[in-house]
């Protein structure tokens, strides 16, 4: 389908309330594309009128025109990136070779299929029922399925595809850095995967995303009455005036979703699929969180990272 957009650069449409618009524009900044940015307001509703559904019908960020190229998903939105441009600060993000993609495909797949929906689940879960008016333990077992998964892709990789970066890092880390706010990983658990956030978190381009991080935690404390464990740490970012209306309708923003009655999750299956997460599930979020931050001095060592330099990827 062919946008209407008469820009001569690709024209990205984004909200950084959007793990995959945040995915996005931190791999536009690593290649260096000259991307128009036109900001696409989730919380007003702005994605869901009609002059956004003409450019994008399945009315959802980020959206991506390049001439008579329309993109609606971020995942396709980076690998057409990665073909179409040259990184120009490191090793290619996104392999040539058959067997590479087929690797990179496998962890893109799992973002959206199962990270991306535990993730979309929940955050529609407290905005719609407020805190703590819906499955909580449900969505606490989900979140240990993927971070179990996420550590056992870890294993003897300095990166989700191997030792260099690329695209199914930037897609994963916007969307696990905004579960993170809601459970913390605990390095106890799960070491491999505290240590590839904590190595992610110290590239230049993560600014992008924890700008983001930052307001949906805004929207989560305002609108979702979400008890957050520990206060934001104003020495790494600093928090920023509420940017959106808190007398928007927010139940009707999201009244497209299907309708989900409370107490429906719990008559799913709770089963945790990792024996040894199973002490992780009685955790309370400040246990957690204060074991994270008791740990915290001694991840970037060497010896954990394994990586001499961190930016040299």
């Amino acid at each position: 389908m062919s946008g209407q957009c008469l820009s001569l650069i690709p024209v990205l449409y984004y909200d950084d309330l959007s793990p995959q618009a945040r995915s996005c524009c931190m791999l536009i900044k690593v290649l260096d594309v000259d991307v128009e940015l036109k900001y696409i307001n989730l919380i007003s509703g702005e994605h869901l009128g009609e002059a956004y559904s003409k450019i994008n019908p399945s009315r959802t960020v980020p959206t991506l025109i390049d001439g008579p190229v329309t993109l609606y998903d971020g995942h396709t939105i980076m690998i057409y990136l990665c073909d179409k441009y040259v990184s120009k600060h490191g090793p290619p993000v996104m392999p040539k070779d058959y067997l590479g993609r087929l690797e990179i495909f496998n962890l893109l797949f799992f973002e959206a299929c199962v990270l991306h929906r535990c993730h979309s689940h929940l955050l529609t879960d407290i905005l719609l029922h407020k805190y703590p008016n819906f499955a909580v333990d449900y969505h606490k077992g989900k979140i240990i399925d993927c971070y179990s998964a996420l550590n056992s892709f870890l294993a003897n990789r300095t990166f989700l595809a191997g030792h260099c970066i690329t695209i199914a890092d930037f897609s994963a880390v916007t969307t696990l850095s905004a579960l993170d706010l809601l459970l913390p990983i605990n390095i106890t658990y799960w070491p491999n995967l505290k240590v590839w956030f904590e190595r992610l978190k110290m590239l230049p381009w993560y600014k992008l995303n924890a700008d983001g991080i930052v307001k949906q935690r805004e929207v989560l404390e305002i609108v979702g009455k979400f008890p957050f464990p520990s206060p934001l740490q104003q020495s790494t970012v600093v928090k920023r005036k509420f940017p959106f209306p808190c007398d928007v309708d927010y139940k009707q923003i999201f009244d497209k979703l299907p309708e989900k009655k409370f107490g429906e999750h719990e008559k799913m299956e709770k089963h945790v699929h990792f024996k040894n997460c199973q002490k992780a599930i009685e955790c309370s979020l400040s246990q957690v969180a204060t074991e994270c931050e008791r740990n915290s001095s001694s991840l970037l060592s060497q010896e954990q990272c394994g990586d001499k330099n961190i930016t040299d990827v």
